[in-house]
């Protein structure tokens, strides 16, 4: 089994970092919206065309909407992993501990036998 070890404020880090994404979503999404779908330029055979760009911008919007909903669970999936990491951490090393003070009482126990190495009540 290969070894790994795991940072978790680096991958707290890293989902920041995802949830930077979303405010590039919006912002993708406010300038389809604002000049993608802009059709005050339309005129002539032009009009036809309205409904069309009218179904793109709502497709897209739609799209982008899904991608930010899927980003933002992602961005919390990768904090729920890095708590459980950092869980895991706590729990070993409080583990560690307590074995350690098990040892270090029962060192402390046989420092009271006697010359002949037996234990005295």
């Amino acid at each position: 089994m290969p070894d790994f070890e795991v940072n978790p404020d680096a991958v707290h880090q890293y989902a920041q970092v995802l949830d930077g994404f979303n405010s590039a979503i919006g912002a993708i999404n406010g300038y389809v919206h604002d000049y993608g779908c802009d059709k005050s330029g339309f005129t002539g055979l032009f009009i036809i065309l309205q409904p069309v760009v009218d179904l793109v911008g709502s497709l897209y919007g739609d799209t982008l909407k899904f991608g930010s909903q899927r980003l933002a669970s992602l961005v919390d999936g990768v904090n729920k992993a890095a708590d459980a990491f950092q869980q895991a951490d706590e729990n070993a090393a409080k583990s560690l501990e307590d074995i350690l003070n098990q040892l270090d009482d029962s060192s402390s126990s046989t420092a009271g036998a006697g010359a002949s190495g037996e234990p005295q009540y």
